[in-house]
């Protein structure tokens, strides 16, 4: 991002997107990325804002061992580069809370797609 790089990088990401298939881009972190979803896949790109408490991320990580410190976790969070991710809430189809089970939230997922699809949205 600090490099001016990123739209290349989003160019390259939509290269590899199979149009024919469903396909799930993690990460988005900046409205550059989703200026380049929206504009390359006009009618069937949604965003999915996916928040969870500092204190919840900080106890998943810290269990996969990421971050061997709370300090270390939180100047990682305060990268400049996760500055922007929460202007991207208000550009959300749908906005979903992570503080259930790892299965319970793959099946809030599911269901938001299922919904999509139902309504014509690919």
């Amino acid at each position: 991002m600090a490099g001016g790089m990123q739209v290349e990088l989003n160019h390259r990401l939509v290269a590899l997107i199979d149009t024919q298939a469903d396909a799930a881009v993690d990460g988005l972190r900046h409205p550059i990325d989703y200026q380049s979803l929206t504009k390359s896949f006009p009618s069937s790109f949604h965003l999915l804002y996916i928040e969870s408490s500092r204190e919840e991320r900080w106890a998943r990580l810290a269990s996969h061992r990421r971050y061997q410190t709370v300090e270390a976790f939180e100047r990682a969070d305060s990268h400049p580069v996760e500055q922007q991710i929460e202007s991207l809430r208000a550009k959300a189809d749908l906005v979903l809370t992570n503080d259930r089970s790892l299965r319970e939230f793959y099946v809030a997922i599911d269901t938001t797609i299922r919904k999509f699809k139902e309504e014509g949205h690919r």
